[in-house]
C-alpha cells in the first residue's frame, strides 16, 4: 500500500511539474514543491502511523492565554 501511496504523490509532481518548467514559473515550481513536500511527507507519516497532532490544537496553543 506504502507504494501505492508513493506512486499517487510521485504521479502528482509528473503531471504538473512539466508545465511549470515549460512556461518557466520557477517562483510557482518552488511553491508547488514545497507544499508537495510537506503534503507527501505528513501523508506518509499518517500512513506508517504516526501520532500527528490536530491543527486545532496547535492554533489554540497559540492564541489562547
Amino acid at each position: 500500500m506504502l507504494i501505492l501511496l508513493l506512486s499517487g504523490l510521485f504521479l502528482i509532481v509528473l503531471l504538473e511539474a512539466p508545465r511549470l518548467l515549460l512556461k518557466k514559473m520557477w517562483k510557482e515550481l518552488i511553491v508547488f514543491l514545497g507544499l508537495w513536500a510537506i503534503a507527501s511527507s505528513l501523508a506518509v507519516a499518517q500512513f506508517i502511523g504516526v501520532d500527528l497532532p490536530n491543527p486545532t490544537d496547535i492554533l489554540h496553543a497559540i492564541f489562547l492565554p
